[in-house]
């Protein structure tokens, strides 16, 4: 007869067995077994990005010749570490030569940190296309000069040195002049009148200059240029006729420009518009009635 295995001895030899294999012990080798954790993996500090700076500009961008402006300047640092920012404004003018200021420090910019700065004061002298920046690889912002618009009796500073001024025109039908016989009067074409224009140029410097030439003043009614007009009699009661002259230090030159122009037209209606070069560009003034829009040059 087969003999059982004691139920409690069952029992303890299955206990024994699985004693052993939670204890760590290789029950082939009789030996514990320890499974090594792996050291931790130092974690690495990042570096953070350079110095990037950013630059912008605030400015109007279109103005009247013969004025000037200022330009103020925003340096922004958008990377990750201070760096110290310097630069050198510059300017080109519309006859591309440029200009370039003395250096300006801004010290060390922290990063997201933004520093303002204010540019010289710049001349727009002459019409056309100023470009700015702030430092040789800057991005360049850009100016742009229209005719100025003065009211009558207005003098206007003319890059050489001299000061110009126009008056109202005065409008006649006729004008009288004098004859061997007595004093004549001249009568204007039919749906014509004369427009006498009058022009005064001072040189307040201490060097002589030469005054413009009667041909660079043109007269608009509304947008129709006119030319000066050869008067076949020497008006009385008008002064007398503008010539280009030099003009010598602290001296004045006055005179008169003729038009012929419709007969319908009125002070309101029109102005006078000088435009010459002059210096290093050219300029362009439009004298005229408050109720006329600036003259565009167009």
């Amino acid at each position: 007869m087969r003999e059982r295995l004691d139920r409690r001895a069952l029992l303890a030899l299955i206990g024994a067995a699985v004693g052993a294999g939670c204890n760590g012990r290789d029950p082939e080798s009789d030996t514990d077994v320890t499974t090594a954790t792996p050291p931790a993996t130092p974690t690495a500090t990042a570096t953070p990005p350079p110095a990037e700076f950013r630059i912008a500009y605030e400015h109007p961008t279109n103005v009247e010749v013969g004025q000037t402006v200022t330009i103020t300047v925003t340096v922004t640092n958008t990377g990750g570490r201070a760096a110290a920012f310097g630069a050198s404004p510059s300017v080109t003018r519309p006859s591309d030569t440029r200009r370039t200021g003395p250096r300006q420090e801004l010290g060390a910019i922290a990063p997201g940190e933004t520093v303002t700065v204010t540019s010289p004061v710049y001349d727009l002298d002459y019409l056309g296309r100023y470009t700015f920046r702030f430092g040789a690889s800057a991005p360049a912002t850009t100016i742009r000069t229209r005719p100025a618009t003065l009211a009558w009796d207005r003098a206007y500073q003319v890059p050489p040195g001299y000061q110009l001024r126009v008056g109202a025109p005065e409008l006649r039908q006729t004008y009288s002049y004098v004859t061997p016989d007595g004093i004549d009067q001249e009568r204007a074409d039919p749906g014509e009148q004369w427009a006498f224009v009058p022009i005064e140029v001072a040189n307040p410097t201490d060097d002589a200059t030469t005054a413009p030439a009667a041909d660079d003043f043109t007269l608009f009614p509304s947008d129709t240029p006119y030319d000066r007009t050869a008067l076949t009699e020497q008006p009385i009661y008008q002064g007398q006729p503008y010539v280009a002259t030099t003009l010598q230090p602290e001296r004045k030159h006055r005179g008169y420009i003729p038009y012929a122009i419709p007969a319908g037209s009125t002070v309101d209606d029109v102005r006078i518009v000088w435009a010459a070069p002059v210096g290093g560009g050219t300029v362009a003034v439009s004298w005229q009635s408050a109720g006329l829009p600036p003259y565009r040059g167009d």
